[in-house]
This record gives structure tokens, sequence and C-alpha cells, in this order.
């Protein structure tokens, strides 16, 4: 049975474009005949006639100091008709979207009836100045509950909204509207929304969304002009260009982002010159929006939101996104607290009682929370390691041939190594001067097992570079070193060490002339999957996830290895910056997603012609210290990004205490002794090398 709903649809098509009630006063002939047509054409279905209700309230709030009998009530709103009939008195209010006719007020007897609840919070005084304001509102997820909030409190006379989108099922989870508005312009919901509180509130809508055809009308201009801003619209131009325009207008801009209740708001009407948001957009201007490509965009807006203030969930959703998620998330709590703290700041600007710019946050997470303490956090003993110190100094270790160094001259060494040794800040170092020696102590836990002590061979490598280059005749060399709680005694002696820096050497050969033995994949493809993976699961566990970041530095000043200089793709630096958070990688690894991490690992290690697992296979400090002078004359010798060490990935087969990666682990672990034909967990480096140039 096939049901006739076309002519229904087609009607539905042509009210769906109606937003604008229509009034109608009985003691108007003109009025009550429009309404007697509708009536008899069955355009109204529905009627509420409240109007004795309504007056009853407005005497009762105009007498608060006393109880009004219930008997008194008829006499008192008869006086108040003064002879009208109750019929024609105030207006009868028609929405055409709903068919439903509706008995109110007179405007200004609604207006003191529905705001008598907002005193005197808002004080009546108050409450005229907002009604002559207008607010601009781009944007209406999270600007749909800005709106509504800020048509219940009656903050602006005139409302002008701006989306160019429709009503979709999964809005609902966050848009507090029925399931008869799917479809349906969010402009014209919205507004017929505000109408259905306030009939009487100026609503001005824009339904293509803001333009640069329609960006005048919307701003306004002379007595028209927008008194305030809230920009909470998805698309970059549009955050641009509104606030580029603002600030020529001198118009304030409000902007809530719906995560960790943070709320941009750019004074722009007191500071003229301010850079927009806050200055995290740099130079950007709307011009320069028409050349940058996706992934430049999505750059700025990390930047313009602060990628590293977002709250760990937001943090590991977004790490998800074009993965398991289409779109970052929203929910209804969040984008109601935003309406209610976007509502309260742009009443107190508009009322001349808050001046400020800036940028605030009304973390309910931080703020109502249970005392937490990340699972097994690697702490170290710092009065242990005071009194190793302390134990060092008052050892005497002078040795003859040793030669004491200028202070700031040892300064420069540790600098220099610092710079060339990339490995240098996975470990933190802490370096003290004792006339001809330097002491060098390593806080470390156990999982980092033993490749500091070739990082230790790095930097001593480059001791003897700098040496040399500065032509000073000496070498650096340890004198004692101490592998309970690490440290290491570095003298200056008469020489000159030999450092094998031969660019004619590729690297295969410099590794075969040095005696470095490596075992090579069998299958790099396959090998390039399963490194990918554990670079993923690594993510997941705390002690390896901070190994992982410990040395690099998303920011451009700072200690650590710039993030561009780690091999990973450019363009998921945002990606790596999420994942960096504890909190957020956390989430991710709960939910046993990150497939990103994966899938971004196996560009780099696919980009290798060959992979192999390097294995001193001694536990000696000397031959590993020896190793990781050769490692580094390796980097030296080689060209920039042909040589890749990765000394995280064999950290993750030590781990014994996350059952639940247990099984994924063991399964990689036998894949990569298959290809490899050695115990991935006994190496102290993933080696990848690119082509032989």
């Amino acid at each position: 049975m096939h049901l006739h709903f076309e002519h229904l649809k087609g009607k539905n098509e042509a009210s769906n474009q109606i937003y604008s009630p229509v009034f109608f006063q009985l003691n108007n002939s003109g009025h009550r005949s429009q309404l007697n047509t509708l009536l008899t054409n069955n355009e109204i279905t529905l009627i509420n006639d409240d109007i004795h209700s309504q007056i009853r309230e407005l005497l009762k709030i105009r007498h608060p100091f006393r109880r009004i009998a219930e008997d008194e009530y008829p006499g008192m709103i008869d006086a108040h008709l003064n002879g009208t009939d109750a019929e024609e008195f105030g207006l009868w209010v028609y929405y055409p979207w709903s068919k439903r006719l509706v008995h109110i007020l007179p405007e200004k007897e609604f207006i003191e009836v529905r705001t008598s609840r907002n005193q005197h919070k808002i004080t009546e005084e108050e409450q005229n100045i907002l009604a002559g304001k207008k607010i601009g509102v781009i944007g209406l997820s999270v600007g749909q509950s800005i709106a509504l909030t800020l048509a219940m409190e009656r903050v602006g006379g005139e409302l002008r909204l701006a989306d160019f989108d429709t009503a979709e099922l999964s809005n609902l989870n966050r848009i507090r509207t029925g399931i008869h508005n799917l479809g349906l312009l969010k402009v014209i919901m919205v507004a017929r929304e505000i109408a259905e509180i306030d009939p009487f509130l100026q609503v001005k809508i824009f339904k293509e969304g803001l333009q640069d055809d329609n960006i005048e009308a919307f701003f306004g201009k002379n007595d028209e002009t927008l008194d305030l801003l809230v920009e909470v619209c998805d698309g970059l131009d549009m955050k641009i260009a509104s606030r580029f325009k603002a600030r020529e207008m001198r118009i304030p801009v409000v902007m809530d982002t719906n995560d960790r209740g943070m709320l941009d708001i750019e004074r722009f009407d007191l500071e003229p010159d301010r850079p927009i948001l806050h200055g995290y957009a740099g130079s950007l201007t709307p011009d320069d929006l028409k050349s940058i490509s996706e992934a430049e965009r999505v750059g700025y807006v990390l930047k313009m939101i602060g990628a590293d203030t977002l709250s760990p969930r937001m943090k590991a959703s977004m790490m998800e996104l074009g993965q398991s998620i289409g779109t970052w998330p929203q929910t209804a709590s969040s984008v109601v607290l935003g309406g209610a703290i976007t509502t309260d700041v742009v009443r107190r600007i508009l009322l001349d009682q808050f001046h400020e710019s800036g940028r605030y946050y009304v973390d309910l997470e931080k703020q109502i929370s249970d005392p937490g303490h990340a699972r097994n956090s690697i702490h170290f003993n710092s009065e242990l390691l005071r009194q190793e110190a302390l134990g060092i100094f008052g050892e005497d270790i002078t040795q003859p041939g040793f030669e004491a160094q200028d202070s700031a001259y040892i300064d420069s060494l540790i600098q220099f190594a610092k710079e060339q040794n990339k490995l240098f800040k996975r470990f933190p170092f802490t370096f003290r001067k004792n006339g001809d020696k330097l002491i060098i102590f390593v806080k470390r836990s156990e999982i980092l097992g033993n490749s500091y002590l070739c990082v230790m061979g790095g930097m001593i490598a480059s001791f003897n570079y700098k040496l040399k280059l500065d032509g000073k005749k000496l070498e650096a060399t340890i004198v004692a070193h101490n592998q309970e709680q690490p440290y290491f005694v570095v003298g200056f002696k008469a020489g000159e060490k030999e450092l094998v820096m031969a660019k004619s050497l590729s690297p295969l050969s410099f590794l075969e002339s040095q005696g470095i033995k490596i075992n090579w994949a069998k299958d790099k493809d396959v090998v390039a999957d399963s490194l990918s993976e554990c670079e993923r699961l690594l993510h997941f566990i705390p002690q390896t996830h901070k190994f992982y970041y410990n040395y690099i530095r998303f920011s451009p000043q700072g200690e650590g290895v710039a993030y561009e200089d780690t091999g990973l793709p450019p363009t998921a630096k945002p990606v790596y910056l999420m994942a960096s958070d504890p909190l957020a990688i956390q989430h991710v690894g709960k939910w046993n997603k990150g497939k990103a991490l994966s899938l971004l690992a196996k560009m780099r290690w696919s980009s290798f012609q060959q992979i192999g697992l390097i294995d001193a296979n001694t536990q000696d400090a000397a031959c590993l210290i020896s190793l990781g002078e050769k490692l580094q004359s390796l980097i030296w010798m080689s060209d920039a990004g042909q040589v890749f060490l990765n000394d995280s990935i064999p950290q993750l087969f030590g781990v014994e205490d996350f059952p639940e990666f247990y099984t994924e682990i063991h399964l990689l672990k036998q894949s990569l002794i298959t290809n490899f034909e050695t115990d991935p967990g006994n190496a102290l480096f993933v080696c990848g090398i690119r082509s032989e140039q």
C-alpha cells in the first residue's frame, strides 16, 4: 500500500522558509477577518489561550510586598482588563510552521513578566540597555545554544544568525531540537525557536552563511551596526574574515570552543590594533587563505584553538579523525555550558561591566575531579643522586696528564654535543664541573636498557670533534663511571682522537669497516608493517611513551630535537603533538585505536631501502660506549636523513605489566624474530638506511 505524501511534502518545502510569527489584535476588524480565514481553512490546529494566567502572574509580580488572596484575583484581573473583552486583550500570535495560535500579553507587559525572574541579577535599567543591542551569531551548533540562551535572558533586542547548514540527525547529540526539524536550515530552526520563546525579539537570518557578498549587510552600518559578534563557525575563512571586519568596525568578538569550557574574548572596540585571535593566527589574512594548502589550514586551526591545551579526550579524538570518526566530537553538556558562559560574558560586555581580552577556561574536568596519579609513572631518586654527586666530588680522581679546562669552554662542549647528538635528549643528563673533570649524571629507569651508554659514546665523540675543530690537541675520555646510579667522569688529556669521517664511505661500508654487526630484514615490507604497529603500541605504555617523546621538541625554541629533524612526516606534526600528551594517548590506548600512528610511522619505515637491528651482543660498558662513538660518526658522515636510528622500539619488548597488549606485542615480536633472525628485545637500535647515493 502506497501512502500519498507528495502533496504534503510540497507544502512542507514552502513552509520550511517561514520563521516569523504573525500578530493579530482582535479589536482590529482586519486582523479578526484574517484570523477567521485561517481558522476556516484549517490553518490553525492548536490554540493556547492562557491570558488570565498571564495577567494573574503580572499582578503577582507587581505586588511583591503582599500575598494576594485567591478570591482577590478575579476582581483584580477585571480591573486590569478595564472593560476590554479578555479575548480582545493583548495579542494573538500565530506560528505558521506549527499551526499554533497563542494568546499573550501586550509587548511591554509580556517582557515585564518574562524577564521578572532576572531581577535584580539583571536590573530593569540593564534589561532596557540590552534590549537596544544587536548581536551577530555565526555558526549554529554551539551557536544554537548561545542564541537561545541570549534570547531566554533577553540579552540583545536583535539577533542576526548566519549558517548555511541544515539540521542532521547526528546534530541532535548537542542541539536541543526535535526530530521534526531534520533537514531544516539551522537559521530557520533557531529563528523559530527564538520566536516561540519571545515573539517580540527581532531576528534576521543569513541562510547562505556569512560570505563575501553579505558580510556588509550582516555587520550593518550606522545605527544598524552590530554591537557584538559571537563567532562559533567551523570555516577558517570566515573565522579570519569576520575578525578582520570586526576589528575594522571596532566590534568585540566572543568565541566558545566547547572543549574545556574555553572562551576567547577579543575587545577590538577597546583595542583596535589588537592582533586577531591573540596573535595565534600570525600574519594570516583573508587573502592568504585563498592559496594555502589543506595541511597548512589544519596547522593554523590547531594553533588558533591551542592544540597543546585541548582536553585529553579531545586530543585523543582529534587523532582519530579520518580513521574511526569523520569530524571532531561535541557533547551536549559542553555545548550547553558554552551557551551559558558566552551569554554571561556577552551581557557583561554590553553593559560595560567587563573590559578584558583573553583566553579563559571553565574546565569542569579539572575543577571537579578525583585526585589521580599516572600509571607506572617514572620517578627518579633526586636525593640519592645528590648524595652520589657529593660522594664523587669528594673523591680524589686526579690523574697525571689531565688538563683543567675553562668553565665556559666546557659549557661550549656540552652545547655542541647537545646539538650534534639527536638521541642526547632522550636521557636527562646533569652536568657538574670539577676542576679538570666533567661529571655527567644520568637519570634513567630500567626500561631504558643500556642504549644510554651508546648515547654517552656519541657525546664523547661530539666532545672530541669539537676539540679537533678548535685545534685543542686534547682528547676527551671517560675516567670513571658507575652503572648502578649512572654517572661518568670525563677528563681531558693531551692527544688527539682519530675520528672516522670519510664521506667516501657509504653507510653500509662504514658499518662493515667498523665491525658493527647488523641483522638485516629479509622482507622489508613486512618489517615496515610490524615496526609501524610497534610504534603505535609503544604510545600506550607510560614508560615507552615517555621514552619516545623525551627528546622531541615541538616548539621553535627550547630543549630537545626539533620535530622537523625526527624523520616523521612534517604534515603529521599536529597528530604527534597531541599524541605526546600522556593522558590523551591513554584514552586512545583504552579504545585500542590510533591507527593514524601506524600509518604515519609506515610512511617513514617504507622510505628505507634497508632496515636492520643493531645489537652489540655484549653488556660491557666500554664496548657500548665505543659503539656509540662509531654510530655518531656514521650520522656525521651520512647525508641528512640517510641514516635513522630508533632506540624506542626495542624497549617495547621489555614491558611485562601491561597484559592488555601482551598478545599484540608477542605476535609482533615473533614476526620480527622471523625476519631479523634475532630477538628485537635484545637490540640497541633499529636502523633504517636510505639509498646509497
